[in-house]
Formats: C-alpha cells, sequence, structure tokens
C-alpha cells in the first residue's frame, strides 16, 4: 500500500514537471532578443484619412516643431537609477526601455531591453475594430534629454486644429511611470477621441515552453491569460480593466489605465514572431475651445513582489504561482525574507528546505513508522494472500482484519505524503519563476540558480539520493513492485538535468534530509 502511495506522489510529480517541459505551448523561434514590449498612445475615432503619411510629417509642423530632426524623429534619452528610456518624437513613443540592473546572460551581458526591435515608429494609434492604424506626426519635445525624476512633454499639431500633448512622468527607485493624453481642440466643432496604448511582444521558443509568454489583464477579481498560440485577432475583453500586460516568467510591461474609466482590450497577432495588445479608453468629447484626457500609468520592469507591490493596482496578481498559489505566494515571500538574512539565494533554497523538512517533521514520523509497521505484516500479508487466493472477496476481510489486530492503518504512509504535496508543488513553481533567483549565484559552478547545472553535477548526486533513499524505505510491496520504484531515481535524474539548479538544490537538500530521517527511524524505532 505504502509503496502505492510513493509511486502515485511519485507519479503526480513527474505529471506536473512533465507537463510544463512537454506540452507547454512552444513559442517560435525569433532572433536573440527576448520578450519585448513598446508603448505608444493614440485616438481611435479620427477617421484614417486624418493620419498623416510620413513623407507628409514637415508640412503638418508648427513652428515650435523646426528643432525635430527629420523624418525619423529626435531622440530623448532618460536616466533614472533603475531604467534607461529612449523617448522618439516621431509619433511620442518609446524606443528603447533597459532595465540597467538586469542583464541578458548572468555573467556579464547587456541590459535587458522590454522594447522590439524597429517599433518605435508606433505613435498615436487608431483601433477600428480592433484594426490599428498608426500616426506618423513628428512632436517637439521640452528636453534634451533628463537625468532623474521628471517629466518630459511632446507636442503636436494636426490638420484639424487639434493639438495633442503627450507627457511622461519618470520617478526614482521605480519601475513605474506616467503617461498623460491631452487633446485641446482649436477647431470649428466637437471632435471625438478614444486614447489607445499599444503593447507589442516577441515571442522567443526557450526551454521549451517554460520561458512562456502571455497576455494577461485583471477586471475586477478575474486574471484572464492568452499565450500566443492562442492569440487571434479579436476583443479580448471590456469593462473596468485594473491593467493589461504583456510579458514572460521574469519580466512584464503593464499599462494600467484611469481608474474612472472602461477600457477595452485588443490582441493581434501580427506575424509568427509579433504580438500586439491595444488599451483603448471610452470616447472623449471635446467641444471647440476645450480641452481633455487621459492619464495612464505603465510598469516597465520585472516580476519583482516588492515592486509590484509598491506600484499599486494589485500589480502583485500578475505574477503566476500555478495552482497552490495561497502556499507558493508565502514562501516566496519567504525566500525573500530570508534572502535580507542570508544574501545568498543557495543558501536560503538550503535554509528554507530545512525549514520545511522540521515543520512536517511529525507527519513524515508516522508516515515513516506506518511503512515500518507494515512492512511487519508483510509475511503475514504473503500467507493470506496465499491461502485466500480463490477469494477476493474473504482475502480482503481477513486483510482488514490482520490490520485492526496489530492497529496497522494502511493509509498511514500515504496521507502525510498527500499533505506536504502541496508545498512541494508551491515550492516548484516559486523556485523555477521567481525573477529572484534569475542569475543569482551559489558558489563554485553554480553561477545561475535559474539555469541547469551546466556540468549536471547536482542532478546526477539528487539521483544517487533518491536511489539510497529508496533503498532504506520499508516496503511490505512485492517484487515487480519494488522494481518500478527502483526505477523512480533514474527518471528523475534525467528529468531533472535541464531544470532549474535552484529547483534541483532544493530536492538533493530534501533528499539527503530524509535519508536522516529515515536512518533515524530504522535504527531507533521499533
Amino acid at each position: 500500500m505504502e509503496k502505492r502511495a510513493v509511486l502515485a506522489v511519485t507519479l503526480s510529480l513527474i505529471v506536473l514537471i512533465g507537463y510544463q517541459y512537454l506540452f507547454a505551448p512552444e513559442m517560435p523561434t525569433v532572433p536573440e532578443k527576448t520578450s519585448s514590449v513598446s508603448v505608444t498612445s493614440g485616438k481611435s475615432a479620427e477617421p484614417a484619412k486624418a493620419q498623416i503619411p510620413a513623407q507628409e510629417a514637415p508640412k503638418t509642423q508648427t513652428p515650435a516643431d523646426a528643432g525635430v530632426e527629420g523624418l525619423s524623429g529626435k531622440e530623448v534619452v532618460v536616466e533614472t537609477d533603475t531604467v534607461r528610456a529612449v523617448l522618439n518624437s516621431k509619433g511620442a513613443s518609446i524606443k528603447s526601455w533597459t532595465l540597467k540592473r538586469y542583464k541578458d546572460k548572468a555573467n556579464g551581458g547587456v541590459p535587458i531591453d522590454l522594447v522590439p526591435p524597429a517599433r518605435e515608429q508606433l505613435g498615436l494609434v487608431s483601433v477600428e475594430n480592433g484594426n490599428k492604424t498608426p500616426d506618423n506626426l513628428l512632436y517637439m519635445s521640452d528636453k534634451e534629454s533628463l537625468n532623474g525624476a521628471g517629466s518630459v512633454n511632446f507636442t503636436a499639431m494636426r490638420p484639424d486644429g487639434v493639438k495633442i500633448t503627450k507627457t511622461f512622468t519618470f520617478p526614482e527607485g521605480s519601475y513605474k511611470a506616467g503617461i498623460k493624453v491631452s487633446y485641446e481642440n482649436s477647431g470649428p466643432s466637437m471632435i471625438t477621441e478614444r486614447p489607445a496604448l499599444s503593447l507589442s511582444m516577441l515571442s522567443k521558443a526557450e526551454d521549451r515552453g517554460l520561458l512562456y509568454h502571455e497576455l494577461v489583464y485583471l477586471s475586477g477579481k478575474d486574471v484572464k491569460r492568452v499565450y500566443p498560440d492562442k492569440f487571434k485577432d479579436e476583443k479580448f475583453g471590456s469593462g473596468k480593466i485594473d491593467w493589461v500586460f504583456l510579458g514572460d516568467k521574469y519580466f512584464m510591461t503593464a499599462v494600467i489605465p484611469p481608474k474612472d474609466g472602461e477600457s477595452e482590450v485588443y490582441s493581434k497577432k501580427i506575424s509568427e514572431e509579433l504580438y500586439e495588445a491595444y488599451l483603448v479608453s471610452k470616447a472623449l468629447q471635446i467641444k471647440p475651445g476645450e480641452s481633455g484626457g487621459e492619464e495612464y500609468e505603465i510598469y516597465f520592469g520585472p516580476k519583482e513582489v516588492d515592486m509590484l507591490k509598491a506600484a499599486g493596482s494589485k500589480l502583485e496578481r500578475s505574477i503566476d504561482l500555478g495552482f497552490f498559489d495561497l502556499v507558493a505566494y508565502p514562501v516566496l515571500l519567504g525566500l525573500k525574507w530570508m534572502y535580507n538574512l542570508i544574501p545568498n539565494y543557495g543558501l536560503v533554497v538550503i535554509l528554507l528546505t530545512v525549514v520545511i523538512k522540521v515543520l512536517f517533521w511529525p507527519l513524515s514520523q508516522k508516515s515513516y513508522k506506518s511503512m515500518k509497521d507494515m512492512q511487519k505484516l508483510a509475511p503475514l500479508m504473503e500467507q493470506l494472500r496465499e491461502k485466500y487466493k480463490d477469494d477476493k472477496e474473504k482475502l480482503n476481510r481477513e486483510v482488514m482484519e490482520l490490520y485492526k489486530r496489530y492497529k496497522v492503518n494502511p493509509l498511514g504512509g500515504c496521507l502525510p505524503m498527500l499533505l506536504q504535496a502541496p508545498v512541494f508543488f508551491a515550492l516548484y513553481t516559486v523556485l523555477n519563476g521567481a525573477v529572484e533567483l534569475r542569475h543569482a549565484p551559489f558558489i563554485l559552478w553554480i553561477t545561475d540558480l535559474s539555469a541547469k547545472d551546466p556540468y549536471y553535477v547536482t542532478p546526477v548526486i539528487m539521483g544517487a539520493t533518491m536511489f539510497i533513499q529508496q533503498k532504506m524505505t520499508p516496503s511490505s510491496a512485492d517484487p515487480a513492485q519494488q522494481k518500478v520504484m527502483m526505477l523512480m531515481p533514474v527518471i528523475f535524474t534525467f528529468m531533472f538535468l535541464n531544470f532549474s539548479s535552484g529547483l534541483v538544490l532544493y530536492w538533493l537538500v530534501n533528499n539527503v534530509l530524509s535519508i536522516g530521517q529515515q536512518h533515524y527511524v530504522n535504527k531507533y524505532m521499533k
């Protein structure tokens, strides 16, 4: 019975891990650059004919636009302590957004850029029935560059007499920024505008979908997710939208609309590599001589829980910790708290494993004792099987009577393991996807706990410890079942070869502690 329980739990783990490894959405191969996003904004109720082709843009410039450098626009570089953003006066868009504290490689590398290549031409966007029309207006900026916290204003005049102002506001110590889009109507008639912010993403096939990409939005209590292989040119959601983002398991690019309005979210597949989403605000009706607009916030940065909570708007809910998130979230917070005491995530993983083992020690003891009791009954069980081999009903009654006589619970070895399963699954999710472990070094050759062991040392040792643990575990199973169980260390070793070092480290330490506990049970518990 115990062996079947162990087998069931082990197979559950294989299903969980194997599903993500084998069946997660497979992404198309793209250039080296990973998940990237650009943000733009614009009008949607304006007819397409009002859009100005790039070659005609100089005709629409006001005298104030004289400083604009050519049809490709002028760059404005913004430097804060966390990001380096490059804004483009063509469309008043974001050309580049690099994260100073995050590199593309564990050793060296260049800062992560969250904007796709060659997407800076997107500026104001009109969205009609899900179809986007970019605007090519050239704006004038009020600054050449910005160092530290502050704002950059872009202004342009449309042929219909509407002055558009787009203001970017940058704080220090955050990956958040503000965007305000306003329209000043100096024309003769009322105008209707629908500001639209556009996100775009490059999807890369990496680790067979473990570095997944997704479009997500929050509306009230509901978090909706869609992966690139499910992208369609359609309205994805509408109503009160708290935020919408595109990103992967480590980084996100989110737009937070005005809190008092309703919005629509459109998803669009541009190509096999490029995906977009549009957040379209409610229509604004602006009379002649009046102005109106909308204010947004954006978060372009890591899925780091403290940063997301500080950004507000429930952005921390963008972190997907799987089915057991109620358990995984405290585990993640525990990891971060321990790191403040021990600034090495490898040691933190070891300490967390020890803490969890101590917390579950009583349950494990009951499980091991039950297995040992079942092992003692194995000869009597075999006698009953032989005696009543032709009468299954009688055999079952005699077996239950045997359990009752010796006060043995056949589920005693199974239930404690099942109670621990949510914690194990939660740990798997956290260690396999927490940005805190990305490029986090441990010791010697393990320089990135989010990547596989380059020399496969820890997975092989982990497999060896599983083998030792199997040999030490009391068994009442028949020889055929025991042979099946002995295959588990081999299966797990091959599965863990390409898993993150942090996850393998947890499993290895847990096995070592279990071997010590099993030795204690075998030697001192009669």
